[in-house]
């Protein structure tokens, strides 16, 4: 069993007001994670709706009309994750043939090419080219070797050969090339944001359908995605699982600018 905490705070230049907003950061139980004794609260205290996308995430919807200069957010709870893998018997579900399927994140060009050539020489030494586990294993090991870990290089608009082509980023930019090289095989394959132990940010990293059901693979730290990993949501993309979205308006109608502090949590108990 462990525990969880997740805090993002946003804080606005100047006075708003109008704020729709739509959070996805309240972890679902599955066949892999139990979740229990969630705590979830907002600061401006508001309303809050509770409501599900077409991945399986859950998802926090709220109004604040009167003028702000922040929106904090806090969720915790307890979990119990038994490893890597989520069971799905739905293998012709829409959800999972969909992520066979490149999206604008994860496009794929001359970088992205080379690096699948790359992991595709290292599981044909190996003699294991046919086994969509030992090749996702590949991919994983040729991202990580590639790629320089580089906060503030990439952008969250960045794609995946814009990524590759530069070498270097964070945990999305590892998590969306993984996912184009994967993709280009025709393989099922999914965008995971959530909370990794001893990292004090969200984090990213790929799950990879195989025969019946979900296997998660961490590219940035070159591990699988184990019981030190709690999902909060997954996608086809980086953009399915934005853990904060809104429209909101300045109350003097300038231009707003925000700084966003996020920390999280995730030990055992």
């Amino acid at each position: 069993m462990i525990k969880f905490a997740y805090r993002m705070n946003l804080a606005f230049d100047r006075l708003v007001h109008e704020h729709h907003f739509t959070l996805k950061c309240i972890p679902a139980s599955s066949t892999r994670q139990t979740v229990t004794d969630i705590n979830f609260q907002v600061d401006p205290l508001t309303p809050v709706w509770y409501g599900g996308d077409g991945f399986g995430n859950r998802k926090a919807m709220g109004y604040i009309r009167d003028v702000h200069d922040h929106l904090n957010i806090a969720v915790s709870g307890k979990a119990q994750i038994a490893g890597s893998r989520t069971s799905d018997p739905r293998k012709d579900a829409t959800d999972v043939i969909l992520m066979k399927y490149p999206t604008t994140l994860t496009k794929a060009g001359p970088a992205v090419r080379a690096l699948l050539e790359s992991a595709a020489n290292a599981c044909r030494l190996t003699g294991s080219a046919g086994d969509v586990h030992d090749f996702a294993s590949c991919v994983m090991r040729a991202v990580h070797g590639y790629m320089t870990y580089a906060p503030g290089r990439t952008w969250i608009d960045t794609d995946a050969e814009e990524a590759a082509a530069a070498g270097q980023g964070v945990c999305q930019d590892y998590a969306h090339i993984m996912l184009a090289i994967l993709r280009l095989q025709g393989i099922p394959c999914r965008y995971v944001c959530g909370i990794l132990s001893g990292e004090g940010a969200s984090h990213a990293w790929v799950e990879v359908w195989e025969e019946d059901g979900w296997t998660g693979y961490d590219p940035t730290n070159e591990i699988p995605a184990d019981r030190r990993h709690l999902v909060l949501s997954c996608g086809r993309d980086a953009g399915d699982c934005e853990i904060n979205r809104g429209i909101l308006f300045a109350a003097d109608g300038g231009l707003l600018h925000q700084t966003q502090t996020v920390t999280s949590l995730l030990q055992e108990l």
